[in-house]
C-alpha cells in the first residue's frame, strides 16, 4: 500500500495492513458466479431424479438470482459494522454448507431453499472483494484490480455448465454441489489465513442508518448510472452463456465440449479487455476507457446481430464476433466498477452490495427471459444482447452529464 493510501485508510479508519494477494480475491468472488449456472447443463439429471417440466426445475436458477441479489444489500452495511473479514469468512461458510446440504437435498423443495442459502453465502465474496479493493486503493489503481475480479464473474458461470453437465454425465449432478462445496472450504481456509481486515469499525448497528445509507447512494445519479453502465454490459454476457449451451448442443447438435472449447475464446477476449484496462486506465482515466470499450462491445453486439439476421455464419463465427464485444466488456466493467465505489468513498460497503444488487438483478432478470420466454434462437441472443449494450451506452452518458466536473475525459487522473 502506498503512503498515500495509508494516510487515507487511517482517516477513514481502517486496517493498515498489507492488501490481500489478487488471486485470493479473485478465488472468493468466483464462489457465486461459479454456482450460479452450474445446473443449466444438468438438467438431464434433475429430472430423472425429481421429475417435473423445465420451467419447475429452472427455479434452482431463480431462486439463486433472488438469494444472490438480496443478500448484496445486508454484506454491505454489515460489514461496514463488523468490517470485512469476518463477514466474508461466515458468508463463505455458509456457502460451503448450503453446497454441501444441496448435494443431499431428497426433494425439489429442499433443494430451492438449499440453492437460496447458498446463493446468500456465495455473494458475500462478490461484495466484499470490491469493498476491500476500494478501502485501499483510489479510483485508477482499483480499477487496474476490478479487472480481475470481474474476470472471475465472467469465467466462472461461463464455464460452470460444462462443469456441471460432465458431472451429470460421469457420476450424478449431485457431484456437482460436492465440486462447489470443496470449492468453498479452499476460499475460507484462503480468506481465514491470508485475509487482512481492511476497515474496522466500533459504530453500533443502526438499521436506520442502512436505510439512510442507501437512500444517500440512490439519490446519487452518477452511482446508479455507473452501476447500470456495468449492469447492462453484464446482463449481455449472462444472456449469451444462458442461451448459447442449449442453441450449440439442441438445436446445432453438438457436443456439450464445443462450447467448452468455443467459450475459451470467447474468455480469452475478456481477458485481453482485462489487461489493457489494467494497463491503460491510470494512464487515461476510467471514463476514456469505459467509452472506448462501449464502442468495441457495439461494433460486435451489431455484428453478430447481423449474422444472425441474415442466417449466415455459424458457431464459430457467433463466438468471435461475440468476442469483440467481450473484449470491450473487459475493458468497461472494472472502470464501471470503480467510478460507481468512487462517488462515495466512505460508504464503499454499502456501495459495493447495491452495485452488486443492481449487476446481479439486470443479469439474472435478463437470464431468467432467455430460459423462460421459448425456446432460445441466436437472433433472439443477439438482438437482446445489443439492446443491453445500447442500453449500458445511455446510463454512460447519463453518468458523464450528472458527474460533471468529476468526469476524467477533459483530464486523465
Amino acid at each position: 500500500m502506498s503512503g498515500g493510501d495509508l494516510q487515507k485508510a487511517e482517516r477513514r479508519g481502517e486496517a493498515s495492513e498489507a492488501p490481500p494477494p489478487v488471486w485470493l480475491l479473485v478465488l472468493v468472488t468466483a464462489t457465486g458466479p461459479l454456482a450460479l449456472h452450474i445446473l443449466v447443463g444438468a438438467v438431464p439429471g434433475l429430472q430423472r431424479s425429481f421429475g417435473g417440466d423445465y420451467g419447475r426445475l429452472q427455479l434452482t436458477l431463480t431462486v439463486f438470482l433472488a438469494g444472490i441479489g438480496v443478500a448484496q444489500l445486508g454484506y454491505g452495511l454489515l460489514s461496514e459494522r463488523f468490517g470485512r473479514r469476518p463477514v466474508l469468512l461466515a458468508g463463505l461458510g455458509l456457502y460451503t454448507v448450503a453446497s454441501a446440504a444441496c448435494a443431499l437435498a431428497p426433494t425439489i423443495e429442499a433443494l430451492l431453499v438449499c440453492r437460496t442459502l447458498q446463493a446468500v453465502g456465495g455473494c458475500a465474496g462478490m461484495v466484499m472483494s470490491r469493498a476491500i479493493v476500494r478501502d485501499l486503493f483510489g479510483r485508477s489503481r482499483s480499477a487496474s484490480l476490478y479487472g480481475y475480479i470481474t474476470m472471475a464473474m465472467a469465467l466462472a458461470p461461463a464455464v460452470s455448465p460444462t462443469i456441471g453437465s460432465y458431472f451429470d454425465l460421469w457420476l450424478s449432478w449431485r457431484w456437482s454441489f460436492v465440486f462447489l462445496s470443496l470449492f468453498g472450504v479452499v476460499a475460507t481456509i484462503g480468506a481465514a489465513w491470508l485475509l487482512p481486515e481492511t476497515r474496522r469499525v466500533t459504530s453500533e448497528l443502526d438499521l436506520s442508518g442502512w436505510f439512510r445509507a442507501y437512500g444517500r447512494l440512490a439519490i446519487r445519479p452518477a452511482f446508479l448510472a455507473y452501476s447500470l453502465n456495468t449492469a447492462f454490459t453484464m446482463a449481455a454476457w449472462y444472456t449469451f452463456i444462458a442461451g448459447m449451451p442449449f442453441i450449440l448442443v439442441e438445436v446445432e447438435g453438438l457436443p456439450q465440449s464445443t462450447y467448452g472449447l468455443l467459450v475459451m475464446l470467447v474468455l480469452s477476449a475478456y481477458a485481453i479487455g482485462n489487461f489493457l484496462s489494467g494497463r491503460f486506465s491510470a494512464r487515461f482515466g476510467s471514463d476514456r476507457m469505459i467509452l472506448c470499450g462501449g464502442i468495441v462491445s457495439l461494433v460486435g453486439a451489431s455484428l453478430l446481430t447481423a449474422f444472425a439476421e441474415s442466417g449466415t455464419g455459424g458457431p464459430l463465427v457467433w463466438f468471435l464476433v461475440m468476442s469483440i464485444n467481450v473484449l470491450g466488456n473487459g475493458i468497461t466493467q472494472p472502470n464501471g466498477i470503480a467510478s460507481a465505489l468512487s462517488i462515495d468513498p466512505p460508504r464503499a460497503g454499502a456501495a459495493a452490495g447495491f452495485l452488486g444488487l443492481l449487476q446481479m438483478g439486470v443479469a439474472g432478470l435478463a437470464t431468467v427471459l432467455v430460459l423462460q420466454l421459448g425456446t432460445p434462437s441466436v437472433l433472439r441472443l443477439a438482438v437482446s444482447i445489443l439492446v443491453l449494450i445500447l442500453a449500458s451506452q445511455v446510463a454512460f452518458a447519463v453518468a458523464l452529464w450528472t458527474g460533471r466536473g468529476t468526469s476524467d475525459l477533459s483530464h486523465a487522473e
